[in-house]
């Protein structure tokens, strides 16, 4: 957690839409004084799957942990960088009590750490709507997710102290949830809840920077590359302890697509 997966697609791809995603550098107009530069880094989370230690990963040095985490946070928040902190779920594994201590105590770490969006995956449910609600204000969004009795915006415009506005939601895979007539879930299609989410947001105030979290299987998330309107795809889900999740970066038409690393071990950092 001290070394998260660094991202600097300005080096190593020169196309100007990206250029903007990763660094958000808006250019003065001639005859102008130069505006500030709206430089943004992105950090993304998620897939911890009730892990708060750190493990010894394929004879690498201990990685994850929540304290890592939070100490590699409270350094990035004095460095006065803007930041866009964001998490991908399934951060709650087992239902069991052993399990759901291990809960409560993620969701304390997570608002201490002041995430500006976090998306519930499919294990963060093994405990019910109302757990979620028991965590307190945490940002929560999703698009095409509802719970009874338990309420989450389904998008955001976040504007930085730069001046920057940041649209931000969040849609989750139907197939990874149990849904049924009696169920307290429901889900919407994925895209179209996002394009009306979208559509909403430039109708009031249009964002500088899209970014969706998307909540699913890799090939599914890939495919958001897409949907117009993205600029940034931030992807998550993990099934058990041993799966291998891929965390290099895929670039298509100006755009970007990412997943943090399993177990909470690596988090992901795209400036």
């Amino acid at each position: 957690m001290d070394n998260p997966e660094k991202i600097e697609l300005r080096r190593r791809h020169p196309h100007p839409i990206l250029a903007f995603v990763l660094t958000a550098v808006l250019i003065g107009v001639a005859g102008q004084a130069e505006p500030p530069s709206r430089e943004l880094l992105i950090v993304y989370s998620g897939n911890a799957l009730g892990e708060l230690k750190p493990c010894g990963c394929d004879k690498e040095e201990d990685q994850g942990g929540i304290e890592r985490r939070m100490g590699y946070l409270k350094r990035r928040q004095a460095s006065k960088t803007q930041t866009l902190l964001v998490d991908l779920g399934d951060n709650f594994k087992k239902p069991t009590r052993q399990g759901k201590l291990k809960a409560q105590t993620m969701m304390k770490a997570l608002a201490q750490m002041q995430y500006d969006a976090i998306t519930p995956g499919d294990k963060d449910l093994v405990y019910g709507n109302g757990f979620l609600a028991s965590g307190g204000p945490l940002p929560w969004v999703s698009a095409n997710l509802r719970l009874d009795g338990f309420s989450m915006p389904a998008s955001k415009t976040q504007v930085l102290d730069n001046g920057l506005k940041v649209f931000i939601t969040a849609v989750a895979d139907p197939d990874l949830f149990y849904t049924s007539p009696d169920s307290n879930i429901r889900l919407s299609d994925p895209r179209e809840a996002f394009r009306r989410q979208l559509k909403r947001a430039r109708e009031s105030e249009p964002p500088d920077l899209v970014v969706v979290l998307t909540h699913m299987p890799r090939d599914k998330g890939v495919r958001f590359l897409d949907v117009p309107g993205v600029d940034v795809v931030i992807n998550g889900h993990i099934e058990k302890d041993s799966d291998k999740i891929d965390m290099n970066p895929v670039i298509k038409d100006g755009k970007i697509f990412v997943q943090p690393g399993p177990l909470g071990q690596k988090m992901g950092e795209l400036f």
